[in-house]
């Protein structure tokens, strides 16, 4: 990967030094090459020299002259230079297919703007004519500006079950969706692969007419409801050949610009380094705040969104569908103070460019310092959201947070930041976890603590929390089903309160279709404190431990602090906490379940207060 990197370097900067003119002659295949020599309508003879653009022509947009594409089709050109200005028509459909298309520091090109995007009525395609997988890109280093009509909304939860066979759909809320778009329903079981596309064949209100009748149940209107998303949009950039998927939009340190209400299909090269839809290229700062909103990115081999060694993009609103390796990816682990907000991940499916990728994850995060709100992950082959904070970032994270010296990021870690936001994420039907966060190991003691808050994690194929930190609070947060356990926790100082912990729930249709999780809460490490939290259903058939809370012994003597209080443990096994190598080891519950609890393990002096001493199966002690 390192020589990629760096051939990718050389070959970028090697390129900078070169006329833009001879760039063009030098890289594509033999043909003419034409300019505009005035501004007008692309459809004008007269604005070009030698000729109106053909079959095989580069094409440049001369710096100084303004361009509007009003054809309806181009021939497959084989490059588009913007050294001026090219905007798109808002009033008749068109189609661009070109090799590559390069917009140069100075050139501007045009799809719509966010206040004036192109209309609903009109279809703007940007095809991408790749002669092998991933040798098509569009490259900005000036401004790109691509906005389509606003869909609302772009994804939404199921408002009842719809049954297999069932050729319709309530949704939560209205939607503007038009005939022939096409959605994709979320799997709302144990596998990801319930996940299933469709077409839309009438829309009222929020009922929607399917084209064909679902192959699966999706449930709705409860604790455990599926999405529909829309994948269509009227600014569609996509490859010529569907198999053969063109790179994608690549921006470079330098450029402006923003992408909203688009489509991007067939994009994205398999197990090609850097050829994503929408990569933001060694950017760092210099494209701080700009906006993706709303695009439906599907059918990817590779990634939906990558962001890399850069900061302050915002990416909201939007949908990733069936994509290979990670799918929104923040690739270094110096990446901060970026926003994905309000997001849905589906289908991530396992790829080879990093080893990490044949577990696929719906979202990839690095760096704590982000913001990760309101998104859902499902159907991903790897964890839905998966915080894979390194040891160190492989370079210097540039940006003064707390005051520090510039000195001291390098020898900083990630691992001891604290994360900005993960709030309101839900993850369901994924392969493996929920939520798995490698390592936050945060020494900063006057940095406050890291906090999880408003999640729901249900029905993933291993746990919904797998959880590696110090200093930390989850809270207001619903785990349920979750095939492997709900939450599994190491960590020290970490505060639980008001959580709700289920082995699954009950439904009239699924009753006995889903399998219970065994556990609540798996947790080694100390001063772990659970607090107005319910736990009930949690059980197993076979050998495999199920309580409401088990400690796993640690590895070394450690003191092992534990306390609930005012909690509600509901399964027929309570706690279980595992022999500690330390005798000051104890465990304080208070004001659980208003009667009595069972402790397996341990016999005590003291029931609210246990301490080592003679090991027994069980002891019922007043609450």
């Amino acid at each position: 990967m390192k020589r990629s990197l760096v051939h990718a370097a050389l070959l970028l900067t090697a390129m900078l030094a070169i006329p833009t003119l001879l760039i063009a002659a030098q890289t594509l295949p033999a043909g003419s090459i034409v300019k505009s020599i005035a501004s007008g309508a692309w459809s004008d003879p007269e604005i070009w020299e030698p000729h109106p653009p053909r079959e095989g022509d580069t094409v440049i947009i001369s710096d100084g002259t303004a361009v509007l594409y009003d054809v309806e089709t181009s021939p497959k050109l084989k490059h588009v230079i913007v050294e001026g200005k090219l905007e798109f028509s808002r009033e008749l459909s068109t189609a661009l297919v070109a090799g590559n298309i390069t917009i140069v520091e100075q050139g501007y090109m045009e799809v719509g703007t966010r206040m004036n995007p192109i209309p609903e009525n009109v279809k703007t395609m940007l095809i991408l004519a790749a002669t092998r997988e991933g040798d098509a890109s569009i490259i900005v280093r000036g401004q790109l500006q691509i906005h389509g009509a606003p869909v609302k909304p772009t994804f939404t939860k199921l408002a009842t079950t719809a049954a297999a066979g069932s050729r319709e759909l309530v949704l939560a809320e209205p939607v503007n969706w038009k005939p022939g778009s096409r959605v994709v329903i979320t799997s709302t079981s144990l596998n990801p692969r319930e996940t299933e596309e469709n077409v839309v064949e009438r829309v009222d209100g929020n009922r929607v007419l399917l084209r064909e009748p679902l192959r699966y149940l999706h449930e709705g209107g409860g604790l455990a409801s599926g999405e529909v998303a829309l994948l269509t949009r009227n600014v569609l950039i996509t490859s010529l050949n569907p198999d053969i998927h063109a790179a994608g939009i690549m921006f470079m340190r330098g450029a402006i610009g923003g992408i909203s209400y688009a489509e991007l299909r067939d994009l994205g090269a398999r197990d090609i380094l850097g050829k994503y839809p929408i990569h933001f290229h060694h950017v760092r700062g210099s494209m701080r705040g700009t906006v993706i909103e709303g695009v439906a990115i599907w059918n990817s081999n590779n990634r939906f969104i990558t962001i890399h060694d850069t900061d302050g993009i915002i990416v909201r609103n939007s949908v990733g569908y069936k994509a290979i390796g990670h799918g929104f990816f923040l690739e270094d682990g110096n990446e901060m103070y970026n926003a994905l907000i309000n997001n849905i991940a589906i289908l991530t499916l396992p790829g080879r460019i990093r080893p990490d990728d044949a577990r696929a994850s719906g979202f990839w995060i690095q760096n704590p310092v982000n913001r990760i709100i309101n998104n859902i992950a499902v159907s991903s082959y790897g964890a839905g959201f998966d915080l894979a904070i390194p040891i160190r970032a492989p370079e210097v994270i540039p940006m003064d947070i707390d005051n520090l010296r510039e000195s001291s990021w390098r020898t900083l870690s990630p691992r001891v930041l604290k994360i900005l936001a993960f709030m309101g994420n839900e993850a369901h039907s994924n392969r493996l976890d929920g939520v798995r966060l490698y390592r936050l190991a945060k020494t900063q003691a006057d940095d406050g603590m890291n906090v999880f808050t408003n999640l729901k994690l249900w029905r993933n194929g291993a746990t919904g929390m797998r959880i590696t930190a110090s200093e930390a609070v989850i809270e207001d947060s619903l785990f349920f089903g979750n095939r492997g356990g709900n939450l599994i926790l190491d960590g020290v100082n970490v505060r639980m309160d008001n959580l709700t912990l289920r082995g699954e729930i009950a439904t009239t249709l699924v009753v006995g279709k889903y399998r219970v999780a065994p556990f609540g809460l798996m947790f080694t490490g100390t001063d772990i404190k659970v607090s107005n939290s319910f736990f009930a259903g949690h059980a197993t058939k076979g050998n495999v431990a199920s309580a409401d809370i088990i400690h796993l012994p640690p590895r070394f003597p450690l003191e092992v602090y534990m306390s609930i209080t005012d909690t509600t443990l509901g399964s027929e096994r309570q706690i279980i906490f595992g022999y500690p190598l330390n005798a000051k080891s104890r465990i304080e519950v208070r004001n659980v379940n208003g009667e009595s609890y069972t402790l397996y393990r341990y016999d005590t002096e003291y029931c609210s207060t246990w301490r080592l001493d003679v090991p027994s199966m069980a002891l019922k002690c007043p609450a």
